[in-house]
Order: C-alpha cells, then structure tokens, then sequence
C-alpha cells in the first residue's frame, strides 16, 4: 500500500530552498550550490508520514592539471571537489568517489573505489593521462588530466 498518494491521500514536497510541490512526480531544478534539506509530508487513512534527507547540490569540479613538487599543497594530487569552495570535496558529505586513472593506451595505471585524494602521478612521466571519477552512484565524469612534473 502507497501511504503517499492514491484515494483519500496527499502529499506534499518542501525542496529545501524555498520551493515546494504537491504533485506525485515532482521534478526540481537547483540553481545554486548548496546542501539541501528536502522533505516529504505525506496524508492517508488519517496517519501522517514524514521524511527528510539532506541532499547534497554541488558543481563537480575536476581539474585538468596538477603539479605535484611545485607549491606544497596547491595541485600537487588529483582533487575532485564540490562547487567553488577550496577543500570542499564529495567525502565531506559522505558520497564516496571512485577514481580510475588511464594513460593513452587504456592501461590503468591507479584506481580506488573510496578516493583518499592522494594521486600525485608518482613513478609517471608528465604528459596527459585520463580519468574516470564517479561520485557515489552517479554519472560518471570522463576527461584528461595534465601531469607537471
């Protein structure tokens, strides 16, 4: 049995910025980054269900070059972060990100299912290489990174 719709029930959706919703299938497009507390009331039978979960909203940035022995600690390992923040990264919203590094012939050459931010490109000669990051269960992202020794 569906407490959230059907005869006699309703429901309702507060997304957390403002914007809200009483349809079934409710659609919502996020315009800023942010973490956002989306909650779900919901009416039938006389009983009252209620959930919320914090949804993280972030732009993923990757970067395209690192510099490992240059300035410690700017761009000496692979970063992926959240929005434009400096060290706000998936990890620190408890989304676990998956890395794969590649050179031009499809050899892996590091991969790590729970990302602990520590590729420098160490034993490698600069050049291009790419990568596979995924955050959690999402799409993954495919793109290059340039090595700068």
């Amino acid at each position: 049995d569906n407490p959230t719709g059907g005869a006699g029930g309703m429901m309702f959706f507060d997304f957390g910025d403002g914007s809200t919703s009483d349809l079934e299938k409710a659609h919502h497009q996020y315009t800023e980054d942010g973490l956002y507390r989306v909650r779900l009331v919901a009416h039938r039978n006389g009983c009252v269900f209620e959930t919320e979960k914090a949804i993280p909203i972030f732009e993923l940035v990757v970067p395209n070059i690192i510099t490992p022995g240059g300035s410690v600690g700017l761009n000496d390992v692979f970063t992926v972060q959240f929005g434009d923040e400096e060290f706000e990264t998936p990890a620190n919203h408890g989304l676990p990100v998956s890395v794969v590094i590649y050179n031009r012939w499809g050899t892996i050459l590091f991969e790590e299912k729970n990302y602990q931010y520590n590729w420098s490109g160490e034993g490698l000669s600069a050049g291009i290489y790419f990568y596979d990051v995924e955050v959690q269960t999402y799409s993954p992202c495919r793109s290059w990174i340039q090595l700068v020794k």
